[in-house]
């Protein structure tokens, strides 16, 4: 601390006085000056406090205002109604009753998508579910009314009963069996890549153990395939069914394509000149005759082969004479006898 004298009240002098002065003017001024410089590094340090501190207050001003605007908003969404027309332009079907366990379940799952769409309030779920049904459907509904009394029991129950009622009327069990039983029979034969898959996944989704399971699912996806499209797709390298069935697809793809080159092919060998095997009918007809025990040739009918002529020339066909010595001429054709056949009005050398 630094300590000031005081002026004294008579001075010795005047040179003595003012000298004492000016130097008490200097020390005051440098203590401004230090008290300065010190305030001012104290308030830099403490800025970024200061700041974090403000920031604090106004993030928490801004949650407070959040919170009431989102609380705000939620009771605005919840007093407003969804209507019917709303739900089902959201991709609601009707179901006319079919007792057909993939048909059931499609429509029990398109009607549980429209629910999420339009955000439909848990209360109103079976409501506007039953709207949809229509004919048997709707009979059915009519009848589970009157099994429980009164509207209020209807507006009661909640969708997971809706839905447990409705598969024990449209998904019959045995009805489920029989297609848990064809899914396991399934295999591929005239049906296309896409048709096969069709089958599979409608029928995997009422065998319970396939369901979640991916692993079985491409096993058994890899069984049901033809043999020439099986032993392209690989069960170990695709990571997912999906990936099983575009390598199907490419698969069937290529053998469309080679089916189609062959017919070209053919067309092209026949146009260069390539005579195709087992063309040659003058072949053929010649390996179809039986060789003759007499004659030692092939040919149809009797053998007029013979010593002395006996048997007839092969030019005329009468006896007495061989074809070298026969005097007919080429006018007399009718009379000719194929050598070959055997019959008369042409000639076979």
């Amino acid at each position: 601390m630094v300590t000031l004298r005081e002026r004294p009240a008579g001075g010795s002098g005047a040179g003595e006085g003012s000298g004492s002065g000016s130097g008490t003017e200097q020390l005051e001024e440098r203590m401004r000056e230090l008290i300065s410089a010190e305030v001012t590094r104290s308030i830099l340090a403490q800025t970024p406090v200061i700041f974090g501190t403000v920031k604090e207050g106004i993030l928490e001003i801004l949650d407070e205002k959040l919170r009431a605007f989102h609380t705000e908003m939620m009771a605005l969404m919840g007093a407003c109604t969804l209507t019917f027309r709303e739900f089902r332009a959201c991709g609601a079907p009707d179901y006319h009753g079919a007792r057909d366990p993939v048909a059931s379940s499609r429509w029990l799952a398109d009607v549980a998508n429209a629910f999420r769409a339009s955000k439909c309030p848990e209360g109103d779920k079976v409501r506007f579910a039953s709207g949809l049904l229509k004919d048997r459907a709707r009979d059915w509904w009519e009848e589970i009314g009157h099994a429980l009394g009164d509207d209020a029991a209807l507006d009661a129950m909640t969708w997971s009963d809706f839905s447990a009622k409705f598969r024990a009327e449209f998904s019959p069990i045995i009805e489920v069996q029989q297609l848990a039983r064809e899914f396991q029979d399934l295999t591929q034969t005239t049906e296309t890549v896409a048709g096969i898959t069709a089958k599979f996944r409608e029928r995997a989704l009422l065998v319970p153990q396939y369901v979640a399971d991916e692993e079985m699912k491409k096993a058994r996806y890899h069984e049901i395939l033809r043999d020439d499209i099986r032993e392209f797709v690989s069960r170990s390298s695709g990571k997912t069914l999906e990936d099983m069935i575009s390598w199907a697809r490419e698969r069937e793809i290529d053998l469309e394509q080679i089916r189609k080159r062959k017919p070209d092919e053919v067309q092209v060998a026949m146009g260069s000149g390539k005579r195709p095997n087992g063309s040659d009918s003058r072949s053929r007809d010649h390996q179809d005759r039986s060789r003759c025990g007499k004659c030692g040739r092939a040919h149809g009918g009797a053998c007029r082969s013979g010593s002395g002529g006996e048997s007839g020339c092969f030019k005329c066909g009468r006896t007495g004479h061989f074809s070298r010595d026969c005097t007919v001429t080429a006018a007399q054709g009718p009379d000719l006898i194929c050598f070959r056949c055997n019959q008369r009005g042409h000639k076979k050398a």
